[in-house]
């Protein structure tokens, strides 16, 4: 079906000037000189390809196709003025759901946090929050199952535009009871008789592992594989053995565990927010991302 690009200014004019059967009283109206409303009403015409009225000079009566055309045209300006109208009242009052899609690791720290900020800014609004992989908050922020995501990207995606918020570093997560918990940091020589633990190729850290683990010549002391973050933690609690994880999934006043800096230049991750390339966010997403990027949560975990 072929589009046809109306002029709104136009349509309220051709409106104005039906309701009134006068070109001069709808320019007084419309506060615009005659030959400004006569140029809008020939660009509608232009743009529909038939005359909409017939002009004598004593009154303008609408022609046949004008007559069909101006209930039309009102019920479309209508229809555009309460929706106008409910997107107005929605951002003035700030209610509504707001769909986020994030990876596990950012439920630590940076969603806690996220969402203090948005109970004191947008009482009225309620979040709903998927946590997924990587790829999968990618996948839901694309098909528009989520407004936007908070993640990681380990490359370019063309659907997506991303806004970084905090960097990431990778530490060691360490029992409190561990020997080495009171190291203000760790590198190879402490490291290497250890069990380390670290997330599969499943994960989508495991590119940031593989780069520590390079960079510290550890490839062989990986002990187990998982292919979540939280099972890391889970098995580190269970003191099973040393972790590889992002600063973040350790943040806080934990009780069990300790992060350790690692030596050297840090091999980080970059976490913000993703929303799809070219669409524009509805008014209450659209606010609580602004939010987000201006408050940027302070500091790093």
């Amino acid at each position: 079906m072929a589009r046809i690009n109306l002029d709104f200014q136009a349509m309220a004019a051709f409106i104005e000037v039906a309701e009134a059967a006068s070109f001069r009283v709808a320019a007084e109206r419309l506060h615009l000189s005659a030959p400004a409303l006569s140029r809008r009403i020939a660009r509608l015409e232009e743009t529909l390809g038939v005359r909409l009225f017939d002009r004598t000079t004593r009154r303008v009566t609408p022609t046949a196709a004008g007559r069909a055309f101006v209930a039309q045209a009102r019920d479309a300006m209508d229809a555009l003025e309460r929706a106008a109208l409910g997107i107005h009242e929605v951002s003035r009052q700030h209610t509504g759901v707001v769909t986020i899609a994030c990876v596990p690791t950012a439920t630590f720290w940076l969603i806690p946090r996220m969402l203090r900020l948005f109970a004191e800014q947008l009482p009225g609004v309620r979040f709903r929050l998927l946590d997924a992989s990587e790829s999968e908050v990618e996948r839901q922020v694309i098909a528009a199952d989520a407004d936007f995501g908070l993640g990681f990207l380990e490359r370019p995606v063309p659907d997506l535009d991303f806004t970084p918020l905090v960097a990431d570093p990778y530490v060691a997560a360490v029992h409190r009871s561990h020997p080495l918990a009171a190291r203000k940091r760790l590198g190879r020589e402490q490291l290497r008789h250890e069990r380390l633990i670290a997330v599969s190729r499943a994960s989508g850290n495991r590119a940031y592992v593989e780069a520590l683990l390079a960079r510290h010549d550890l490839a062989g002391q990986v002990a187990l594989e998982v292919n979540r973050v939280a099972t890391v933690l889970s098995l580190v609690q269970a003191r099973v053995g040393i972790g590889l994880v992002p600063r973040m999934a350790v943040a806080g006043d934990h009780p069990d565990l300790v992060a350790i800096p690692l030596a050297g230049p840090p091999v980080q991750r970059v976490v913000g927010v993703m929303v799809r390339h070219g669409v524009q966010l509805q008014p209450v997403p659209r606010l609580a991302l602004d939010l987000l990027v201006q408050a940027r949560l302070a500091a790093s975990p």
